[in-house]
Formats: C-alpha cells, structure tokens, sequence
C-alpha cells in the first residue's frame, strides 16, 4: 500500500468519523435526552456534552485536512475552514448555557428570539 492510498484511506475514515459523530450526536443523542430528560438537565447534560463534541468537530477536520493536504487541496482547505469556523462557534454556544437549558421546540434560528434571553450568573 503506498503512501497517498493510505493518507487517502485515513482522511476517508477521518471525515466518516466526522459526519458519522456530527450525525449521531444532534439526530440521536440530543433528541433522546430532551425527550427522556426535563428540558433544564437536558440542556446542562448537553452543554457538558457539547465541550466534547466541539474539540471531536475540531480535531478530526484538522486531521483529515493534514492528511488531504498533498492529494486534495480543494478538499483540504474545506475541512480546514470547518475546523476554523467551529471554534467561533463552540465559544459563542458556550458563552450563552441559556440557549441550552430554556430549549424547545418553539424556538427558531432567529437571533431576534434570543433578544430576551441572557446567560445565567
């Protein structure tokens, strides 16, 4: 097996590892907790979980970007700016735990609708 088949095999299982978690995580872990759990620990349960998930996001998009770095610079660059635009992201989820734990189904994507909510002292 050559260098770039093998770089090429591991990025391939480094960005299913990606989508796979990214998949698990918001499809399967968040739905059975805020449907098993009270919205307030549900929200605390994830934040914790969210650290985690972050640094997982982060790491295996710099991984597969450093292995596709010499086979596929297009494809590289992509998975470098997932990782770079993940980190704004984890800090902005982080810095606002109301949005986790006053949760429901009723809110959107409209920052209008998080006017009235501050994180918690």
């Amino acid at each position: 097996m050559s260098v770039l088949s093998w770089q090429l095999a591991a990025s391939q299982l480094m960005v299913a590892f990606l989508f796979g978690g990214s998949l698990l995580y918001s499809s399967a872990v968040a739905a059975f907790l805020f449907k098993t759990l009270p919205p307030s620990e549900a929200g605390v349960l994830l934040r914790k979980a969210f650290t985690l998930f972050y640094r997982w996001l982060i790491a295996t998009s710099l991984i597969s970007a450093l292995l596709l770095v010499s086979i596929d610079l297009g494809s590289s660059v992509i998975l470098a700016v997932i990782a770079l635009i993940t980190v704004p992201l984890r800090q902005q989820l982080l810095a606002h735990p109301v949005l986790l734990v006053n949760w429901s189904p009723a809110l959107s994507w409209d920052p209008a609708c998080w006017a009235g909510l501050s994180p918690q002292s």
